[in-house]
């Protein structure tokens, strides 16, 4: 498995080189541009790409690209044709000067995404799952209605916290534990 992930990082970031390339073709990007950026394949969860950073005086001072492998492995056409180049295309957009639109997936940007190749898409339909399920709690209200509520929640009533339900006017304490949800599938409602 640790070889599959290296060899597709590899071809990922071949993959990447090559769009960077085409994006400093097009535009007139700044000398040092490619230095400025990394690309890691170690983004999990929903998101089949991400760029990450930093400016200084509203120049780009250096950029992080990261991409999923799960989503590369999904879709190996999808990652290169689309997600790349919508992820460079945002790199591109704040790389040119300020009279381009700025919008993260502004008009300016989708020309940059067609350009590069992409189809200017804001969203992929991939089936990724989260990377971290939140833990739900099991809690009865003073009127022994249940309720699933967040890690944050129930830390806040294990710390003395109290909330009232809006919807019956009845009270939730640490005291109505009843424990920690089995399976998180279920929605924040009544069980």
């Amino acid at each position: 498995m640790n070889n599959d992930n290296e060899l597709l990082t590899a071809s990922l970031k071949v993959a990447v080189e090559h769009c960077l390339a085409r994006a400093t073709v097009l535009y007139p990007l700044p000398t040092n541009w490619r230095a400025s950026i990394t690309i890691s394949c170690d983004l999990r969860g929903r998101a089949a790409g991400k760029v990450e950073v930093v400016r200084h005086r509203q120049q780009l001072q250096s950029a992080r690209l990261r991409l999923n492998l799960e989503a590369a492995r999904i879709d190996w056409r999808q990652t290169v044709d689309e997600t790349i180049p919508h992820e460079v295309a945002h790199l591109v957009v704040m790389s040119l000067p300020r009279q381009f639109d700025q919008q993260p997936h502004g008009h300016d940007w989708q020309q940059v995404c067609r350009a590069l190749g992409g189809q200017g898409a804001v969203r992929h339909q991939l089936p990724l799952a989260r990377a971290r399920q939140p833990r739900l709690w099991h809690y009865r209200d003073s009127h022994g209605v249940g309720h699933h509520l967040t890690s944050v929640r129930h830390h806040r009533l294990q710390r003395g916290q109290r909330y009232q339900v809006l919807a019956s006017g009845a009270w939730l304490d640490a005291s109505g534990l009843v424990g920690p949800v089995a399976c998180n599938t279920s929605a924040f409602n009544n069980p």
